[in-house]
Parts: C-alpha cells; sequence; structure tokens
C-alpha cells in the first residue's frame, strides 16, 4: 500500500468518521499509504456526504509482450476510479425524503488533485452506510416512548384514548430500501451498510487494500501477469515419468502425473 495515496474531505473527516479518525490513519499509514485531509472551504457549500479518494504513484507499467514491468522516466500520480462516499444515517433519510440522494452522491466534489494528476475515469461510486440499523432502532424506541407517554397523560386526565399518530418507521426503512436499490440499479452504485461507526475501521481498510492492488488483480484476469515457466517431465512410460519425476530436485503436481497411474 506504500504507492496509495487516501485524500479525505472535511465532511467526511469532521462527520461521521470523526471518532474513528485516528485509529483508521494509523492503520492506513502503518502500511505505507499517505493519507491527506483537506480543509474546510469558505466558498464551496457544505456537502452531504463525506468522501473519500485514492490516488496512486505510477512509477512502471507493464509490457504486455516482454511480461515485465518497465520504469517511467518520471513518476506519474493518478487517480484511481474507486470514489467512497460516507453518511450518516439521518442525513440518509433525509436526502431520501426530498428525493436527492442520487444527486447528492452524483455531482458532490472531490478533494481537489494534486500537481500532475491523472483522472481515470468514469468514477465508480461507493456509499457506506454508518449505524442505519441501530439508527432505526433508536427511532422506534423513541416513538414507542413517545406514544407511552401520550397514553399516560390521557389517562391522568381522565379523557379517552385517542391513536396518536407517529411517522412509521417501516415506511421510512421502505423508503430507504427503495432509493438504495434505484442507486445501485440505476447508478451502478456499491451500497455498504455498516452496523457501528467502529466497524468502518475494517471495512475502509479492506477497500484500500483492494484498490491497491487492483492493478494486479486486472493483470490476473486477462491472464498477462508474469507466470513462472512450468516444467513438463517425459518418459518412455508414464511410470518411467513419475519415478523419473521423484527424482527431480522438486515434487510434481497433480497435473503432472498421467492420469493412468493416479
Amino acid at each position: 500500500m506504500r504507492d496509495l495515496i487516501i485524500r479525505l474531505d472535511a465532511e467526511a473527516a469532521q462527520g461521521p468518521l470523526a471518532p474513528v479518525l485516528p485509529q483508521l490513519r494509523e492503520k492506513w499509514e502503518a502500511d505505507g499509504a499517505t493519507v491527506y485531509i483537506s480543509t474546510p472551504s469558505l466558498v464551496q457549500e457544505p456537502q452531504q456526504t463525506g468522501i473519500i479518494v485514492f490516488e496512486r504513484r505510477v512509477r512502471s507499467e507493464y509490457d504486455p509482450v516482454q511480461k515485465l514491468w518497465t520504469p517511467l522516466d518520471e513518476e506519474q500520480i493518478q487517480r484511481e476510479s474507486t470514489r467512497l462516499h460516507i453518511v450518516a444515517p439521518e442525513t440518509l433519510q433525509d436526502l431520501v425524503r426530498r428525493g436527492s440522494l442520487a444527486e447528492a452522491l452524483l455531482r458532490a466534489t472531490p478533494p481537489a488533485l494534486g500537481p500532475n494528476v491523472h483522472v481515470e475515469t468514469p468514477a465508480r461510486h461507493v456509499l457506506m452506510i454508518l449505524g442505519l440499523d441501530a439508527y432505526f432502532k433508536q427511532l422506534r424506541t423513541a416513538q414507542h416512548r413517545a406514544y407511552t407517554e401520550h397514553v399516560r397523560q390521557r389517562v391522568l386526565h381522565g379523557q379517552s384514548s385517542t391513536r396518536l399518530h407517529l411517522p412509521s418507521e417501516e415506511d421510512a426503512r421502505a423508503d430507504i430500501d427503495k432509493a438504495l436499490l434505484r442507486l445501485q440499479m440505476l447508478h451502478a452504485c456499491y451500497v455498504v451498510q455498516v452496523p457501528q461507526v467502529h466497524d468502518a475501521v475494517d471495512h475502509l481498510y479492506s477497500i484500500a487494500c483492494d484498490v491497491s492492488i487492483r492493478p494486479y488483480k486486472l493483470l490476473e484476469g486477462r491472464r498477462e501477469a508474469p507466470t513462472r515457466a512450468s516444467r513438463t517431465i517425459t518418459g518412455p512410460s508414464p511410470l518411467a515419468t513419475f519415478r523419473g519425476a521423484r527424482r527431480r530436485p522438486f515434487t510434481p503436481s497433480r497435473n503432472d502425473i498421467p492420469p493412468s497411474i493416479r
């Protein structure tokens, strides 16, 4: 991860991730990543979601013909396509109620680019929601307390009990689920729900690790990565081949043994 640069905007650093930011930053930097936190802008309007972007120091490029990494004349900085949006459940519910969730994500301004940074497009959005289930549990508890207090006051004043109309927690959750599904289907946004804020440390660290090894995983997917040449041992007969392999300095794999003597 030593070639990775992680940039957090002010909303991500001072918002939902504030309690775990020191631990998260220490974990990233322990693996060699460089972490930058943007300062709040006085001109730009505050954003609804915190944003984390990744950049990579590119010192060499892969030659698919020679299957070698060729050093570059000078180091380049390339911004990765992954764009993380961190949102609290209260903000998420407000965005869904106003119908502006997709707009808030797609039009959010990422942290400023550094000098000589190449941008990889298009951006791939990842929405991380912190503590959604716990938020609705607290909301449900508050509604039950409000209803109990309402009934108690009616009984104390000798009034007949009437139904208290409170916003339904199930309806709000259904609206959020529909909005998230629409976000995934129409905008190819990946949604991650984290039970608690402290659990976000491991999730964000895992995402950073995946981004750091992405070029090598792409090479493996295209079968262009350098591979060790396999040695084929042959003999006058399958048994001689097997015995000859046993006298070699390395142990043959199952694929090296003919099917007739397996």
